[in-house]
């Protein structure tokens, strides 16, 4: 019977119109840079071209709530993961979740509901699954739009939009300087010795990257950084067809 009505619950959020405006706020990730002096405050995803990336979704100060709908509206070059790609959307405890493409506008449209009457904690709720294109540069927007959820009558209850952008960042440069150098590896050293560096850009740290735990930094990632600096270097001292050479000669007959 609970999950009959949950299950309603939840088509309803998807029919219903806004009424009041709630007095709470959909989060992003809140990251705080400092390249060229300092820049706070930033809604921003970092992701890895080619690679999965994951956008976090939190839910504050809407602790008597059950229900929430909205439409995330990616960049060009970034869609959502699904499980026939290695994409699995992690929803809290008690909660589910239901997603769409809404063909009209090419958002992809949430709606989480209770399965047991528990209220939405105050706390991350939603981590989705995004792939990204080899060709994905820059920062672009991304927006979260149609925010409703709902009261103990079902009402449904519109809350603030929220915006944020989608960055493109390069796999090993930690301290994001815009390269790859020494002063990554040492960063991901120091991040192991519990003594991690600002900026450290965990997407870019994340060498050896696994989907089911992705940004868990290891000393697996820290081998892999140096293998990669040492290859580069080498390559830079004897030339880019040195490495072929070598091959071709000790290739046996």
């Amino acid at each position: 019977m609970q999950m009959k009505k949950s299950l309603l619950t939840m088509l309803a959020l998807l029919s219903m119109g806004s009424s009041a405006f709630a007095q709470g706020t959909i989060n992003v990730p809140t990251v705080t840079r400092n390249v060229e002096g300092e820049l706070t405050g930033v809604k921003e995803v970092s992701v890895v071209a080619s690679r999965q990336g994951t956008v976090k979704i939190e839910l504050q100060n809407n602790a008597d709530y059950r229900d929430l709908q909205f439409d995330i509206t990616l960049p060009e070059g970034i869609t959502l993961a699904d499980a026939e790609n290695g994409g699995t959307v992690k929803i809290a405890t008690d909660h589910a979740v239901g997603f769409a493409t809404q063909t009209e506008t090419g958002a992809v449209r949430f709606v989480l509901y209770s399965e047991n009457a528990a209220k939405l904690s105050n706390a991350i709720l939603l981590e989705i699954p995004v792939a990204v294109a080899e060709s994905f540069t820059g920062t672009q927007p991304a927006t979260l739009t149609k925010v409703l959820t709902s009261n103990d009558a079902a009402e449904s209850i519109e809350i603030a939009n929220a915006n944020f952008n989608v960055r493109a960042v390069l796999l090993g440069d930690v301290n994001d300087s815009g390269t790859v150098t020494n002063a990554d590896q040492v960063a991901i050293v120091m991040y192991l010795l519990d003594e991690p560096s600002t900026p450290f850009v965990f997407e870019a740290a994340d060498m050896e990257y696994n989907a089911a735990k992705p940004n868990e930094i290891t000393n697996a990632d820290a081998i892999s950084l140096a293998d990669k600096l040492l290859s580069t270097s080498a390559k830079a001292f004897m030339g880019e067809d040195v490495e072929s050479d070598v091959e071709t000669e000790i290739e046996p007959d």
